[in-house]
């Protein structure tokens, strides 16, 4: 066997194992996110300036609250499994190593769902018959029955939904509609 072949098995195994390594030292290097990060977009950019190599489409990230523990400084891959947990959004490192991305849960794409349930006042307990339920990013919507009760269809992933009855606040939130 020639001496260029050695080197070439000797090389090739060294180059995927130092990547492994960079991927490793990566994903446990620490980072802060403090108290007053309180959005996913906001610990993203937080992150981001700190250094860390992410990748992610900014209209995929907006209007997730956070339950924000203390200053915490975590190794990155814990703070992200933590901050994107019922999101709909997964991470991975790129087998690049340059950057980790994220992105759209997998088994979610294509998944169809049905959002159903029963709107009442919080307070009284009252049905409240004809509320509005509507979900702006896919732009439908629907109206409860005589029972206070909805159905709507939807793809999987995480939607804002907007609640609106007359003479009352409207609620809007942001949900993660999944099968699990």
């Amino acid at each position: 066997m020639s001496n260029k072949w050695l080197i070439c098995f000797l090389v090739l195994p060294l180059v995927g194992y130092l990547n492994g390594l960079r991927a490793q030292s990566v994903l446990d290097e620490t980072y802060r996110y403090a108290r007053q990060d309180n959005t996913l977009e906001a610990v993203l950019e937080s992150l981001v300036e700190q250094g860390a190599p992410l990748a992610y489409r900014t209209d995929r990230v907006e209007g997730f609250e956070l339950p924000i523990h203390a200053n915490d400084r975590l190794p990155l891959r814990q703070l992200l499994d933590r901050v994107l947990i019922n999101t709909g959004l997964v991470w991975d490192y790129s087998e690049s190593g340059a950057r980790v991305d994220i992105f759209l849960d997998p088994d979610l794409i294509g998944l169809s769902l049905t959002f159903s349930g029963q709107i009442r006042d919080a307070t009284s307990g009252e049905l409240l018959i004809g509320a509005n339920v509507y979900l702006p990013d896919l732009r439908i919507g629907t109206v409860a029955n005589n029972y206070g009760k909805f159905s709507l269809g939807i793809p999987g992933g995480a939607h804002e939904i907007v609640v609106s009855y007359t003479g009352f606040a409207p609620y809007t939130g942001k949900l993660l509609f999944a099968k699990y």
